[in-house]
Order: structure tokens, then sequence, then C-alpha cells
């Protein structure tokens, strides 16, 4: 299952003093298409956490290609890369407006429950969401 993200541009607060997007707002981009896609599949986050539900991300890795400059555009395919069990990976790939391949990364994102704060199996109707 695949999702892309809408186009975002780059902000200046984002970016370092050459004009380059500073690699730890990498992090913060991977999560917001992350969420996003949640959202479009009827999943919004913050309802997961009413419920009881948090999930903390295990692991990122990112490979940076290209820079992204400051009034750039850019957007994330996002793709779910396991048959989930207590966890979710993802894999993203950073385009910009000319549909150049920016950065690579992944992040693994677990399930826990907010009061014992335990694993627990990913929620079956998040599970029904991405087998449709």
């Amino acid at each position: 299952m695949i999702f892309t993200s809408c186009k975002k541009k780059v902000r200046y607060a984002e970016t370092d003093q050459m004009g380059v997007v500073h690699h730890s707002n990498y992090v913060n981009y991977l999560e917001e298409s992350r969420v996003e896609w949640l959202d479009d599949l009827g999943i919004p986050y913050h309802e997961m956490e009413t419920k009881g539900i948090i999930s903390p991300v295990l692991k990122v890795e990112i490979q940076y290609l290209k820079p992204l400059f400051f009034g750039d555009s850019y957007y994330i395919v996002i793709q779910l890369v396991n048959v989930p069990k207590v966890s979710l990976e993802f894999s993203y790939k950073v385009f910009n407006q000319n549909d150049l391949l920016i950065a690579e990364a992944g992040t693994k994102i677990a399930f826990l429950s907010k009061v014992s704060r335990r694993l627990i199996p990913v929620p079956e109707y998040v599970l029904k969401k991405f087998s449709i």
C-alpha cells in the first residue's frame, strides 16, 4: 500500500545558514507524512491516543541524496513495508518540485498501552485500514 503526501514548501526556519534544510527536519517531514496518511485512512492519531494507544518511533534511517532549499516544494511517497504485528515499518521517498529524489528513509513504529507502556498488537481497526 502506497500513499503520496500533499506538496509542502520548505520554510525559512527549517534551513541552516546556507539555505539548506537541516537534516533534523526530515524526521518531522516523515512524521507529518505518516500522520497525514493515517488521517487519510480514517485513523486520526489523536483518536488512537484517546483510546489509550500511543505509537513511539523505534527506529529512523535516512539517506540524504540531494539538498532541499528554502522555498523548494517537496512531497513524500510512503509505503508500508511489513505485515504488521506489534509494529509498522514504513519506507519513504522524498521528492522535490521537479520530482528529483532527495532522500530515502525508513521508520519502525510500535504500539503501546498508554497506561502500562507495554507493547500491544497493532489494533485490529488499524490492520483493517491497511489491508483495503
